[in-house]
């Protein structure tokens, strides 16, 4: 068992199918290592974070919200930075951009 920056005790083999972090940025390394075991043990992780480097590196699937909305999604493998952060910017892609700024 190891346990996460709350202190709480996980065990990856009875971990919960999903877990819900929020702005996990105090021991980041420990939390990283957390989330691959869990990610290993088949958890599916919702993180919220306003830290791209941190989102790039640990995500499969990246969700963009804008005005309360899912602006796009990106795969963890594929994302762009530039694209990604053109959509938390404007909630546009990058070919809606060009459409409307040439």
């Amino acid at each position: 068992m190891i346990k996460s920056y709350k202190q709480r005790e996980v065990n990856p083999r009875r971990s919960p199918g999903i877990r819900l972090e929020a702005f996990v940025c105090k021991s980041i390394d420990h939390t990283w290592e957390l989330f691959m075991k869990l990610r290993e043990a088949g958890s599916a992780i919702l993180l919220v974070s306003e830290d791209l480097n941190e989102i790039m590196a640990l995500s499969d699937r990246i969700a963009i919200m804008y005005k309360g909305r899912i602006a796009g999604m990106f795969e963890g493998s594929e994302a762009k930075r530039e694209e990604i952060g053109l959509m938390i910017a404007t909630g546009a892609t990058k070919t809606q951009s060009d459409f409307f700024y040439g």
